[in-house]
């Protein structure tokens, strides 16, 4: 009897020891075990070092690591040093957290654009007074319109190298993106009904976005695009393969798990384009790569759309 209690007990640590291993992020688990062994100085030496204690970013960089460990005493001293050092310079209150993350400037733009809506309607709503102005009108984002990374363009060689290492029907979900260039919520939210296979023409009329069917993004987006006669072929004959049966109501890239929604297209991005553009070294590769790609074909001269498909096939 106590041999089975101690099997018992072995095998629920075990199960518990796994079940934690699967369900609580590495990153976690380096955290908390990082309190006992971090060789960094102690935030008391941080604050008396001549240097540190003059470079806000410093503090505040090591402040919100302290935050991710929970440390929330240590963590609090330096918040407020950086505070003095940042109205010191001049910088808005609000700045401080925002500076600290670690996101792109136009990501950092979009959250400073979000708290100013929610702190005008919480001014609206008097749960704070009428009479102080929005504190994120104080608050500045450097280079929120420019682009950390220029967007990537791919050639025809590049492109069928990319095709190459892609499996159906995400090669065909590329082809139609490329030549349509389509967003990737439109592309998933296509269905056999869009297509006017006489007048060879397709209504971009709805997106799916996180298991969300809705509007296109813009109004602009709500159109008619031309169909040129190689891509409906390679259609017609993808949906002969696939959906026979089809009905106008059905989506063209379904889910492959019978849940009646489309592909998510952001799983396809890093379960396959992500990949595949690096087998082909090619880099990291998107949908948005796609909509650079339309771009290139539509320049006068450069490229017929029937040989490169007639190609990529």
């Amino acid at each position: 009897m106590r041999v089975t209690k101690r099997r018992t007990i072995v095998l629920l640590l075990l199960s518990a020891l796994l079940v934690g291993l699967v369900f609580v992020p590495r990153k976690y688990i380096w955290l908390y075990l990082s309190r006992k062994t971090d060789p960094r100085p102690p935030v008391a030496d941080l604050l008396r070092d001549p240097e540190a204690s003059k470079n806000p970013e410093l503090l505040l960089a090591e402040a919100n690591r302290l935050a991710w460990l929970f440390n929330w005493p240590k963590a609090e001293p330096l918040y407020i040093r950086a505070e003095e050092l940042f109205k010191q310079r001049g910088d808005a209150r609000d700045e401080i957290w925002l500076s600290g993350l670690d996101l792109a400037p136009k990501s950092k733009g979009h959250i400073r654009s979000i708290m100013h809506i929610l702190f005008n309607w919480a001014m609206k709503w008097e749960l704070i007074d009428l009479d102080k102005m929005n504190p994120m009108k104080l608050v500045r984002v450097e280079g929120s319109s420019k682009r950390l990374r220029q967007p990537r363009t791919l050639t025809v060689k590049e492109f069928r190298l990319l095709l190459e290492r892609l499996e159906e029907p995400i090669c065909t979900m590329c082809i139609v993106a490329a030549c349509l260039g389509l967003r990737a919520s439109e592309l998933a939210g296509l269905q056999w009904g869009d297509f006017d296979w006489g007048g060879r023409q397709v209504h971009i009329q709805r997106g799916f976005v996180i298991g969300y069917v809705d509007e296109v993004k813009t109004p602009n987006s709500n159109r008619s695009l031309p169909v040129h006669r190689a891509l409906a072929t390679l259609l017609l004959e993808y949906k002969k393969e696939t959906a026979p049966d089809a009905k106008d109501t059905d989506w063209l890239f379904p889910s492959p798990y019978g849940t009646g929604r489309p592909r998510w297209p952001w799983t396809i991005q890093r379960t396959h384009l992500l990949p595949a553009g690096i087998r082909a070294g090619l880099g990291r590769i998107g949908w948005h790569t796609f909509r650079q790609y339309s771009g290139f074909l539509i320049i006068p001269g450069r490229l017929n759309l029937a040989p490169l498909i007639h190609m990529t096939m």
